[in-house]
C-alpha cells in the first residue's frame, strides 16, 4: 500500500507507570488488579486499542483476509504504484512516526479525537479538492456520519473506508434449545438482562440464578452474556437514556457521570456480576469473551461487527446478531476507520489513485465480503457483498438501521489515556462491587490530569 495512504493515531505520551501506580494496598486486592490488567489486555478486541474504534474509537490490529487482495488488484489497475498489503498499524507507532516527520507503513486513521492534533501539525493532506475533482468518488457515494468524523475546520482530512458500532452477537440454538425469544429492535436493557438470566445455565441445562438458595455454588457451564466493563461499552447506554458522558463533546473538560442518566446506567451495568449472568474475572482471564462466545460459553456477546469474520468459522451452533438494547431512545458509538494521505509524501499522486479503486464499488465490495468491516461506501453496504444473504450474520441490517443513532467518542488529543484510566477503574469496581459513587469519584480523578492536558493541546 503506498506510504502516502498514511495512519496515524496520534497519542500523547504515556505517563510514567509510578504517576500513575495505586498507593499500597493489602496483598489480596493487589493480586486482584494485577490479574485486572492481564483480563484487560484479552479483552480489549476493540481497543486501540478506541479506537476503535472508534473509532470512534481503538481496535486491535488484525491482518484483513481480503486487504491484500484489495491492494494487488489496485495495483494492477495502477502499475507502478507502491502498496503493502496490511491493513492496520499500531497507534502508538502510527503518532510516533507522523511527530518524527515519517510515514506510517498501514492505511487507516481512527477518528477525530487523534485527527485534529495530526492536523495542526501539517501531517496530512486535506483530500477535498481531490475529491471534488474526482470521477469515481463523490461525497454522497459515503454516508455523512463517517464522512463528519474525518472532516476538521471544513476540510475533508480522511475518506473513512467502514463505519461499523456495537450490536449483540448471539447464539441462536442456545434461544431455540430453551425456547427463549430472539432480541427484537427496540428492545430495553431490561430485557438483554431478562434473556441473559434465562439463558445462564449449568452443564445438565438447568438455570442458574445469583442468590437462589437451590443453585448455590452450582458451576456455570454457560453465561448469559459478555461485555468489557469499559466506557465505550457505557456510553452508548448513558446516551440512549438521555445523559452525556463529558461535559462538551466538542471541548470536553472533564466526565459527567455523576448526572442521574449516567447512574442509572453504571448502576445497571456494573450490577451484572451481582446478578451472575456474566463471567467472572478469573474466567476471562482464563478464556476471554470472543473465545468464550465461539466455544458455546457465552449466549450473547457485545461487541462491534470486526469479531464477524472469527465468527463465520464457527460450526457448532448457529448465531446471528441483534441490535444493542436502549433505555429511552436509540444511540450507538461510532467505530470508523478511514484512508489519510501525509502532507510531505511524494507519491500523493499514486496513493489517490488506490484511495479511488479502494473506495470504489469493486474495491469497497472486496473488503466487505471480509464480514469484518461495515462499508462506508453506501451502495457497498447495502449490497449483498455486506448483508451476504445464506452467509451468518443473518441480520446485518441492523448495522446499517443503527446508523442515524451512531455518535464519536469526544473530541479530544487525549481520549485513548482517558479510556485506559476509566477501563482500570471501570474493572475493579465489575468485578469486585466498589460502590457507585466511589466509582464515580475514582473515574473524575483518574481523568481530570488527562483532560487538562489534552484541553492545553487544542
Amino acid at each position: 500500500m503506498s506510504p502516502s495512504t498514511a495512519s496515524c493515531t496520534p497519542t500523547a505520551p504515556k505517563e510514567p507507570r509510578e504517576a500513575n501506580r495505586r498507593p499500597a494496598e493489602p496483598a489480596r486486592h493487589a493480586h486482584r488488579r494485577h490479574r485486572h490488567r492481564r483480563v484487560r489486555r484479552h479483552r480489549r478486541a476493540d481497543r486501540r486499542p478506541g479506537v476503535p474504534a472508534g473509532r470512534g474509537h481503538p481496535r486491535r490490529a488484525r491482518r484483513l483476509p481480503r486487504a491484500g487482495r484489495c491492494v494487488r488488484a489496485g495495483h494492477a489497475r495502477r502499475p507502478g504504484h507502491p502498496h503493502r498489503g496490511e491493513h492496520r498499524q499500531g497507534p502508538d507507532d502510527q503518532g510516533v512516526h507522523l511527530h518524527r516527520g515519517q510515514l506510517p507503513t498501514r492505511p487507516v486513521l481512527d477518528q477525530l479525537p487523534q485527527l485534529r492534533p495530526v492536523r495542526r501539525q501539517g501531517a496530512l493532506a486535506p483530500v477535498t479538492a481531490r475529491l471534488a475533482a474526482s470521477a469515481s468518488l463523490h461525497e454522497q457515494d459515503f454516508y455523512p456520519q463517517a464522512m463528519g468524523a474525518f472532516r476538521w475546520q471544513g476540510e475533508q482530512m480522511c475518506l473513512p473506508q467502514n463505519i461499523s458500532s456495537l450490536a449483540v452477537y448471539y447464539n441462536r440454538t442456545l434461544f431455540k434449545q430453551y425456547e427463549v425469544a430472539e432480541p427484537a429492535a427496540g428492545w430495553h436493557w431490561n430485557d438483554l438482562v431478562a434473556t441473559a438470566q434465562a439463558l445462564t445455565r449449568d452443564a445438565g441445562g438447568r438455570t442458574v440464578r445469583a442468590g437462589e438458595p437451590e443453585t448455590a455454588g452450582t458451576p456455570v457451564a454457560v453465561h448469559g452474556l459478555g461485555i468489557a466493563p469499559e466506557l465505550i461499552r457505557m456510553a452508548p447506554l448513558i446516551w440512549s437514556n438521555g445523559g452525556d458522558i463529558v461535559d462538551d463533546p466538542n471541548a470536553p473538560t472533564r466526565l459527567t457521570l455523576d448526572t442521574p442518566q449516567a447512574r442509572e446506567v453504571m448502576q445497571d451495568f456494573l450490577e451484572l456480576p451481582r446478578i451472575g449472568v456474566v463471567p467472572s474475572d478469573v474466567e476471562v482471564e482464563a478464556q476471554d469473551y470472543e473465545a468464550r462466545f465461539a466455544a458455546g460459553k457465552l449466549a450473547m456477546f457485545v461487541s462491534s461487527r470486526r469479531v464477524t469474520t472469527a465468527f463465520r468459522a464457527i460450526t457448532g451452533f448457529e448465531w446471528d446478531v441483534a441490535p444493542l438494547p436502549q433505555y429511552r431512545a436509540p444511540a450507538n458509538i461510532l467505530h470508523s476507520d478511514a484512508y489519510c494521505m501525509t502532507r510531505t509524501s511524494a507519491n500523493q499522486d499514486a496513493a489517490w489513485r488506490f484511495l479511488e479503486y479502494a473506495l470504489s464499488d469493486p474495491g469497497a465490495t472486496l473488503m466487505a465480503k471480509t464480514g469484518r468491516t461495515v462499508p462506508s461506501r453506501i451502495s457497498v453496504a447495502t449490497s449483498a457483498a455486506f448483508l451476504s444473504p445464506g452467509t451468518p450474520p443473518g441480520r446485518s441490517q441492523i448495522f446499517l438501521d443503527t446508523i442515524p443513532a451512531l455518535r464519536p467518542v469526544p473530541t479530544i488529543a487525549t481520549w485513548p489515556e482517558i479510556e485506559d484510566a476509566t477501563g482500570k477503574v471501570l474493572e475493579n469496581a465489575f468485578f469486585h462491587g466498589d460502590p457507585l459513587d466511589k466509582v464515580i469519584r475514582d473515574l473524575d480523578a483518574a481523568t481530570r490530569t488527562v483532560f487538562e492536558r489534552g484541553a492545553a493541546s487544542r
